[in-house]
């Protein structure tokens, strides 16, 4: 169910020209449980780890340096 609404939602984005950071990848690359990174919210250390790969995804460089 999950890819599913995964997929439905990634169609929508790149059909309309939306800019998106896909966080998925970095939830289920199995170097964290999923209980370490999510407790029905991001866990401290999810929170960390979404951030951390959000700054390194490069989408931010131009706002964040002006």
């Amino acid at each position: 169910r999950v890819q599913d609404e995964r997929k439905n939602l990634i169609y929508y984005l790149k059909k309309y020209g939306i800019e998106y950071i896909d966080t998925y990848e970095t939830m289920t690359n199995g170097k964290y449980s999923q209980k370490d990174l999510w407790n029905g919210h991001f866990t401290p250390l999810g929170s960390e780890v979404v951030c951390n790969y959000i700054l390194r995804s490069g989408k931010f460089d131009n706002a964040l340096y002006k």
